[in-house]
C-alpha cells in the first residue's frame, strides 16, 4: 500500500507531497490541481501495469504532462527586480 505520493512538475502541480491514510479526501477550489493529482495517480497506476505509452498518449503526449503553468515573470526580470512599495515582493 502507498504511504505517500510526491509529485513534481506535473501539469499544474509544481511540488506536492501527500501522506496517505486509510481514507483520503481531496478538496480545493477550481484550478487548484485536484484533477492533475488524480491524473498523476492514473499515470502512476498505468506505469506500474506496463501501460505507460498508452497512458501518455491519452494525456496528449509527454509534453502535455509537464509543468503547465507559465512563469509569473519573464526570465529577464528574474535577476533584476525592484521591490514594490508596501508589498514586500519583487514585482517590477
Amino acid at each position: 500500500m502507498l504511504k505517500a505520493v510526491a509529485i513534481a512538475n506535473y501539469r499544474s502541480l509544481r511540488h506536492i507531497v501527500i501522506r496517505l491514510q486509510n481514507l483520503n479526501v481531496l478538496t480545493g477550489a477550481n484550478g487548484s490541481g485536484k484533477s492533475s493529482f488524480y491524473r498523476a495517480l492514473r499515470l502512476l497506476a498505468d506505469t506500474a501495469q506496463g501501460r505507460v505509452v498508452s497512458s501518455l498518449a491519452r494525456e496528449g503526449g509527454l509534453q502535455s504532462t509537464l509543468w503547465a503553468v507559465p512563469n509569473p515573470l519573464p526570465d529577464r526580470y528574474a535577476a533584476e527586480s525592484t521591490p514594490s512599495k508596501g508589498r514586500g515582493d519583487n514585482m517590477p
